[in-house]
């Protein structure tokens, strides 16, 4: 029987360094994949070089895939709070040569890693592209999740509605389906 993979998200937002490093490893994270476009930051604990370092000492490997960063304009709609718009933007950006390696590359990794935490700077997944990243590697082989039926459902009502995210999702599904062998990833969206 395959073991089964896990994809976690996690969000640094208001929350100290040493407290996302203890949720990492409190959730067994082999592998901290960075997604933002810029890995400076002023919060204590993230900049690349300090974080790879405390995920280090904790056993735990880092990984920066800025080609899955979120564009500057996406960035700027977001902090205006315009997720519409960030969509838009990402749905855009994730047809690049780019992201699309990337995306590959994720892939690969969330199937021979262990367990692998998408990191970025937003608290809240459901306003972050490391959620849409996580659905992306979850159902980009094209299987729906067993644990959520919704999933059929979202795919068909945002492909039906034009959502940019949707349409992205249901041409990465067409292109992996065809592309090998088919398979699900199962990921978990952890917030602190």
């Amino acid at each position: 029987m395959a073991k089964a993979k896990k994809l976690f998200t996690i969000g640094y937002e208001q929350t100290p360094a040493k407290a996302v490093l203890d949720e990492l490893e409190h959730a067994g994270v082999k592998l901290l994949v960075d997604v933002r476009a810029v890995v400076s930051s002023r919060r204590p604990g993230f900049s690349k070089n300090q974080l790879a370092a405390g995920l280090d000492e904790r056993g735990i490997s880092y990984l920066h895939l800025g080609g899955l960063g979120t564009p500057k304009a996406g960035r700027m709609a977001a902090r205006a709070g315009k997720i519409d718009t960030l969509h838009k933007i990402y749905a855009k950006h994730l047809k690049t040569a780019k992201a699309r390696e990337e995306l590959d590359e994720l892939s690969a990794l969330v199937e021979k890693s262990g367990p692998v935490c998408l990191l970025c700077y937003e608290r809240d997944h459901r306003q972050c592209h490391r959620q849409w990243i996580a659905e992306i590697i979850e159902h980009r082989d094209g299987f729906d999740n067993p644990l959520d039926g919704r999933w059929a459902e979202r795919r068909h009502a945002w492909r039906h509605h034009g959502h940019p995210i949707g349409e992205v999702l249901a041409q990465l599904i067409v292109q992996r389906a065809n592309a090998r062998s088919l398979r699900v990833h199962v990921w978990t969206s952890r917030l602190l």
